[in-house]
């Protein structure tokens, strides 16, 4: 089947947090970056199964755990990666989000360390200081280029025996690193060397973008025991409001932790009737989806890039990010003036505050540089 991903759907009025629940003085016509749903269409299979199943006219409790959903699960991830799912590894959540609060809850206690490598997806923040954990941070190195891991850093708070265990993002959110067979096995190596966890958000894992293929961490499953994954097909087909995730817990003593918090404690082990379809149908009719999703992602990327090449002169964008950040005390902001629909909010800081901030997460890093981006293309427009 070929999809247009060209195809502009109307998606006002629609309760979308992309498009009806903008920000208070915002252009009715702005881009919501920070909702991380796509404005293509979902694959044509999947809408054709949810109408045949909303046509049957009653959506009651529903036997998610079957194995239709354990085969499709399972062939996804032997044809796009090689690797074979048990059965008795797979579990489900609502959600990739409430998944890693609950397997938090399973693997550790009030008060134990869990390491996570900012600049990161902000819920692992939340969930964390929620179960009454400490957020340990083992930040990304930026070297100008891209994101690596600092293995020095995190092996000095692995020594720590407060802290339990790390949580990744693989391929990262919000960086976009796709992590190497090298990298993980470092990782890999290092939390067995000091008996920590790993937990791995994978739902990006589908959309790869610089032809460098994602590594599932059970992959490493026969060197080490102590790795779990939580994903979904939701990113991959966009249909995130679907509701559904699910888990590999192969620790069998985890994976009963898990699902007595889930299943006997929270009632929260299931995913919807239609989430359910998805995953199923997209697993298994989609394949030529997301095929065709990347490529056309690809060519975006590359106008893009070009677009940046040719209108952004390089010697004066990392200039730009001082100005962001930091105005000339000569200056005074309320001043400045804008075209009409621009938004800013701002504020005096020096470098020192800029640097203080960031650590703290009151700003990011990597947004500073979309910043960056925004004020080089909008620079003319300032009076």
């Amino acid at each position: 089947m070929k999809y247009n991903f060209d195809e502009i759907i109307d998606r006002s009025n629609t309760y979308s947090f992309k498009r009806d629940c903008l920000p208070e003085g915002a252009p009715k016509d702005s881009l919501s970056f920070w909702v991380a749903d796509m404005d293509f269409p979902c694959a044509d299979p999947v809408i054709e199964a949810l109408h045949q199943r909303i046509d049957r006219k009653i959506y009651g409790y529903t036997a998610y755990d079957n194995q239709d959903v354990y085969e499709a699960v399972s062939g996804w991830f032997m044809r796009q990666y090689g690797w074979k799912i048990e059965r008795e590894e797979l579990s489900f959540s609502p959600g990739v989000v409430p998944a890693l609060a609950f397997l938090i809850r399973a693997l550790t206690e009030p008060g134990d360390g869990i390491i996570i490598q900012r600049p990161v997806y902000y819920p692992f923040t939340i969930k964390i200081e929620n179960a009454g954990r400490r957020v340990v941070n083992n930040p990304l190195i930026h070297d100008g280029n891209t994101y690596r891991m600092d293995y020095i850093d995190l092996e000095e708070k692995l020594k720590n025996p407060q802290n339990k265990g790390i949580i990744i993002c693989s391929p990262h959110n919000p960086v976009g690193r796709v992590w190497t067979e090298d990298e993980l096995r470092q990782l890999v190596d290092l939390c067995k060397k000091y008996n920590k966890w790993i937990i791995s958000d994978e739902i990006h894992m589908d959309i790869q973008l610089r032809d460098r293929k994602h590594i599932p961490l059970l992959s490493y499953i026969h060197e080490y025991d102590e790795l779990y994954t939580a994903a979904s097909s939701s990113k991959t087909f966009n249909t995130p409001g679907l509701i559904g995730s699910y888990l590999m817990i192969p620790n069998e003593e985890v994976r009963e932790k898990f699902l007595m918090h889930t299943r006997r404690k929270d009632f929260l082990n299931s995913v919807s009737i239609f989430g359910m379809y998805a995953t199923m149908i997209g697993y298994t009719q989609c394949d030529d989806y997301i095929d065709q999703l990347n490529d056309y992602i690809k060519e975006n990327m590359k106008i893009v890039e070009e677009f940046i090449k040719e209108k952004i002169d390089k010697s004066d964008r990392h200039n730009v990010f001082r100005d962001v950040y930091v105005i000339k005390k000569d200056i005074n902001i309320n001043e400045l003036k804008f075209n009409d629909g621009e938004v800013i909010d701002a504020k005096y800081v020096t470098i020192e505050v800029l640097k203080d901030m960031i650590q703290k997460e009151e700003c990011f890093e990597w947004l500073g540089y979309f910043i960056d981006l925004y004020k080089e293309l909008k620079i003319n427009n300032f009076q």
